[in-house]
């Protein structure tokens, strides 16, 4: 009988054990649904896992998503145009997958191609000296006007492989800075060396006065030659530096817009070096050769185009912040195939908009100097020694920026160390090349003093 009770009782309590209500049932099916998803989603994106399972799956790919609430009430217009920008930038900023597409040409390559273009800069000095150095290749005046524009490119792919070197991580800002420091002053010492051992006392020896020569050579510098880019490459480092760099230990909260305002210097630098060059263009000051080695040489435009480029890539790190990312997201969506396109795409096209702006300027200022009664033959120098012409070979460099990708990291590292000795490999040959014909054109002018 007691047997008998207890299976009865045990009957009874099984059905109340297994009733469950329906919100119960709702949360099991949202629970298993979710269980699923995450299982069959690659990315998770909607799934509810536990937080700890998603920050191991971060670290393959970035994705933020926006924080959108449910309006409760009809939105304005300005509310509904405010929410298409907020889609757009989630659209553009916070997609979960990266693109495939990544640059062939690394900060490398740009750099090769730098030393490449200030080694054919070279070739124009001794040119724009004497016409009997390297004929050749200014035979043709296209070909002459392609070695010009190939030669403007040095500071601007410079620059974008140091912006490379800055945005992956690969060197600090106080390594970029004091690498510049050195290059400018130690061509700058090295340029005054040899004008003034070699070039100077060569000319006096052979009969002309000492401060006559100073003061050609000085014209011919103003009109036609620009010497030191890693001047220029300096002033845009360290504007860069001021607008991007977080200070770690002074300059901290409110204080860091101080740290920001100390931008404006390396610029205002620049644009008094500007002014005196046109000054020295125009004749109303004589300057001599040994200050040219330590003064700025680019266009204006040239500042330009990167002082945009500085201010563009901190405005895209607030852009970031604004729709909810935090800064070290933001360091990994700098290293991202579809921001190292994105980065490519926009120097492309202010590389090609100044190209034409320098141009119109060249036509526009060539007819007024002609108008006010500059001799044609003067006007071209005028206009170099002020950087007007300097940005219109900037389009040849775009096949090249869309084919660079700063994410791009290489191999031996030990190789970025010997590539500016490889470029000062290739300026030495520049300049035996040119000694070397300048001697033969020397010889062929006095062949009568041999006879």
């Amino acid at each position: 009988m007691g047997d008998l009770e207890n299976k009865e009782n045990l009957e009874e309590k099984v059905p109340e054990e297994q009733v469950k209500t329906q919100e119960q049932l709702e949360a099991e099916a949202q629970a298993n649904a979710d269980l699923l998803g995450f299982i069959m989603h690659d990315r998770y994106t909607h799934s509810q896992a536990p937080q700890e399972t998603k920050s191991s799956m971060e670290d393959e790919v970035l994705n933020l998503e926006l924080v959108r609430p449910v309006p409760t009430h009809k939105l304005t217009w300005k509310q509904r145009r405010l929410d298409r920008y907020r889609e757009k930038m989630r659209k553009k900023y916070f997609s979960g997958t990266d693109i495939k597409y990544r640059g062939i040409f690394s900060y490398r390559m740009l750099r090769l191609f730098a030393w490449i273009a200030i080694a054919l800069s070279q070739v124009i000095l001794f040119h724009n000296y004497s016409e009997n150095a390297f004929p050749l290749l200014f035979k043709y005046e296209f070909v002459a006007r392609l070695i010009q524009n190939i030669a403007d490119v040095s500071m601007p792919l410079f620059l974008l492989a140091s912006f490379a070197y800055i945005l992956n991580g690969q060197t600090s800002y106080k390594s970029m800075i004091l690498f510049y420091v050195i290059a400018y002053l130690g061509i700058a010492v090295a340029e005054v060396f040899v004008f003034h051992r070699y070039v100077i006392n060569i000319l006096v020896a052979i009969g002309n006065e000492q401060e006559a020569m100073n003061k050609m050579m000085g014209l011919l510098v103003g009109q036609k030659i620009q010497i030191n880019v890693f001047s220029d490459l300096l002033m845009l480092i360290l504007f860069n530096f001021f607008i991007n760099y977080t200070p770690k230990r002074h300059f901290k909260g409110k204080k860091v817009k101080i740290f920001r305002s100390f931008a404006i210097l390396p610029l205002l630098l620049a644009t008094f070096i500007y002014i005196l060059r046109i000054l020295s263009a125009t004749g109303l000051v004589n300057m001599p050769i040994y200050i040219y080695p330590f003064l700025t040489t680019k266009s204006p435009f040239v500042y330009v185009i990167f002082v945009i480029i500085s201010l563009w890539i901190k405005n895209r790190e607030k852009i970031f912040v604004k729709f909810g990312a935090t800064r070290e997201e933001y360091q990994k969506f700098l290293m991202t195939n579809r921001n190292s396109l994105s980065f490519s795409l926009n120097v492309s096209v202010l590389f090609l908009i100044f190209s034409i702006i320098d141009l119109l300027a060249y036509i526009i200022l060539s007819a007024i100097l002609y108008a006010v009664g500059i001799e044609e033959a003067s006007i071209g120098g005028v206009l170099t020694s002020i950087g007007i012409g300097q940005c219109i070979g900037l389009f040849m460099a775009i096949p090249g920026v869309l084919l660079f990708s700063y994410t791009r990291k290489e191999p031996y590292p030990q190789l970025d160390s010997i590539l500016p000795f490889v470029g000062i490999g290739l300026i030495a040959l520049v300049y035996i090349e040119g000694i070397y014909d300048l001697l033969i054109g020397f010889l062929n002018q006095y062949s009568w003093l041999f006879s």
